[in-house]
């Protein structure tokens, strides 16, 4: 896997706009943004991404993650997230990640 970091809004999407990418995640809370600015930009906006996109937060209160799935996120992760979990996530089949998802 490459492994890609941003910590900004507008670095994110420089690099989505640069490279296509499996798996975006996302943390709600950028550096001086929101994430889910990103999410609509890849889902809305003139990115159009078919990656998948998993927002991540440490609030695991409901509204948070409706905002993050209602802008087209395909998941929400409450952190800490564990390592395990994201390396056993990426070496799943692409086709099963959806239905990793809706299992939780």
């Amino acid at each position: 896997w490459q492994v890609q970091l941003a910590t900004t809004l507008a670095r994110a999407l420089e690099l989505v706009a640069r490279d296509a990418f499996d798996l975006v995640l996302t943390d709600i809370d950028l550096d001086g943004s929101d994430g889910v600015e990103l999410i609509r930009a890849l889902r809305d906006g003139p990115l159009r991404s078919d990656a998948t996109v998993i927002a991540v937060s440490a609030d695991a209160m409901g509204p948070q993650a409706e905002r993050a799935l209602a802008a087209g996120a395909d998941g929400y992760w409450v952190k800490p997230v564990e390592p395990r979990r994201v390396i056993a996530f990426l070496r799943a089949p692409r086709e099963d990640w959806p239905g990793l998802l809706a299992a939780g």
